[in-house]
């Protein structure tokens, strides 16, 4: 862009007088004044001198101005045509400017347009990504479930008495009572009693290991509406809240941790969910644990609600 700083010279003054012009004009005064007074009190012949010097230097004075004005008014010329070159210029460097902010405007609105295209491409790759995590949990929790069983109509009571009776001893020697508490003497369910001994015995297991002290494990079984409601609860040590939330994550051990490869609790939640279940755990330092378990039940026909 070229550069729109003016080079040219200031107009020049017309209305000022040159040292030449003011001389004259002294002269010229002088010469009259003494023309004057010659010829009213002295030598005509002087005074006429006196007054054809006034008529020199007065033709002087005007050819001396008229140059001046002349060269005064080349000048002028010269700065107006300069000033017109100079605002050819800024004409010139306005429409480039106006070209250069147009492009401008078109480059941002193309940004923006990428910007827009970068997001969606973010949020699609947080969608594959959360996709991809999500297979991958639904493979890993897959892998954690026993060969397939056929699921049959059971009754949840006689499932976990069967349970209770099968681990009693193991937790006796460790000085954990097993305890059930519920009001109905058959609760239909229908499932794999394989996976049912399967969740009930991790669960135990798991909270034999990490009471850390003697005292009793209850598991209350109840039916509200259509669904089975399952607590395991126990009143050993327990964790820290922050810690509970990850005792069904895969491999996890807990501050208190002791022999075992963390498979326990996340095949329990594997079994819960493929039957469509919830599972979750409550638990404080020094409060116990409970794990709460909740399950479809099964209609008196055998049929899943």
């Amino acid at each position: 862009m070229n550069n729109m700083k003016s080079t040219t010279s200031s107009p020049p003054d017309v209305l000022s007088h040159s040292g030449l012009e003011l001389f004259l004009l002294a002269c010229m005064l002088l010469s009259f004044a003494g023309g004057a007074a010659c010829l009213l009190f002295g030598s005509e012949i002087v005074g006429i001198i006196c007054m054809l010097a006034h008529g020199i230097l007065a033709l002087t004075y005007l050819l001396v101005s008229q140059s001046r004005l002349l060269e005064a008014y080349g000048n002028a010329r010269a700065h107006a045509n300069d000033l017109e070159a100079e605002r050819s210029r800024f004409r010139d460097n306005s429409e480039k400017l106006l070209a250069l902010q147009t492009q401008y405007d078109d480059c941002r609105r193309r940004l923006r347009a990428a910007e827009a295209s970068l997001q969606e491409l973010a949020d699609d790759k947080l969608s594959l990504q959360a996709q991809l995590d999500e297979a991958a949990q639904m493979q890993s929790a897959n892998r954690l479930l026993p060969e397939p069983d056929k699921a049959q109509a059971l009754n949840i009571i006689a499932v976990t008495e069967s349970v209770i009776r099968e681990m009693s001893s193991f937790c006796a020697r460790r000085g954990i009572q097993l305890q059930l508490s519920t009001s109905s003497s058959e609760l239909p369910i229908q499932a794999s009693e394989n996976y049912l001994h399967i969740l009930f015995r991790n669960i135990i297991d798991n909270s034999v290991k990490y009471m850390q002290r003697n005292g009793n494990l209850v598991i209350t079984v109840s039916l509200v509406g259509s669904d089975l409601f399952i607590v395991l609860k126990d009143n050993g040590a327990g964790l820290s809240e922050q810690e509970t939330t990850h005792i069904f994550e895969l491999n996890y051990q807990g501050s208190n941790r002791v022999s075992g490869n963390g498979l326990g609790l996340a095949q329990a939640k594997a079994i819960v969910e493929y039957y469509g279940g919830t599972i979750y755990a409550r638990s404080s330092a020094d409060s116990g644990m409970a794990i709460y378990i909740q399950l479809p039940a099964a209609n008196r026909t055998g049929g899943a609600h």
